[in-house]
This record gives structure tokens, sequence and C-alpha cells, in this order.
């Protein structure tokens, strides 16, 4: 997690000016319900904040259930700014269906 300076219990996303308007991130240890309509950045954010804060030590998960297939989001998320290749490996990335076939015992979300 990356606090931003002089901000308790924030998850910073990495963008100075998001940051800022969000007073230092997002609220850490809860859940951060992101709405919209189609469009309008949602998906954009949840991988911004994922790849910002994804460590080796704290590795992240991505939750979606967007009809796309993953590779689409991940062609579309590598132009973008915060996109970092390096990172892509510590990451867990997945539909929702995807992970509840797992609980199930069938093949899980794709490590990428």
């Amino acid at each position: 997690m990356t606090e931003h300076p002089g901000s308790t219990g924030r998850v910073a996303s990495g963008n100075p000016r998001l940051d800022a308007i969000l007073g230092g991130g997002l609220p850490a240890h809860g859940i951060n319900l992101v709405v919209g309509p189609p469009g309008s950045g949602k998906t954009v954010l949840a991988q911004q904040y994922v790849f910002h804060n994804a460590t080796p030590q704290r590795p992240a998960i991505y939750l979606t259930t967007v009809s796309e297939p993953l590779e689409k989001v991940l062609r579309y998320g590598q132009t973008m700014a915060f996109f970092d290749a390096r990172a892509v490996g510590r990451l867990r990335l997945g539909s929702a269906a995807a992970f509840r076939a797992a609980e199930r015992g069938r093949p899980a979300a794709s490590r990428v």
C-alpha cells in the first residue's frame, strides 16, 4: 500500500492530482465501491490502483465482471501510462466467474 505523505489510512493511486482530490487516495482497509456509467473509467481506475500498489511482498488481486476477455483488458491497459510490464507477474487477474470456478476445483484465474 502506498500512503500519501501526511495522510494516514489512505491508498494512493499514483496520480498526484487524483490523490489530492481524494485526500491522499481511497480509504485503506475497507471496501471502496466505484460506480459509474459504461466508459466512465472505472476499470482504468481499478487497474491504476492495482499497478501502483502491487509489490512482491503484497501482490494485488484484480477481479472483474467485465465480459471482455482478460487478454483484451490487458492489451488496452498496456496503452496507459501506469502500465508496468514488470509488475504483471505480481498480479492475479481474472473474472468473478473464474474465481467461482476455482472455488469448485476448476481452473482458476490467470496469473499474468
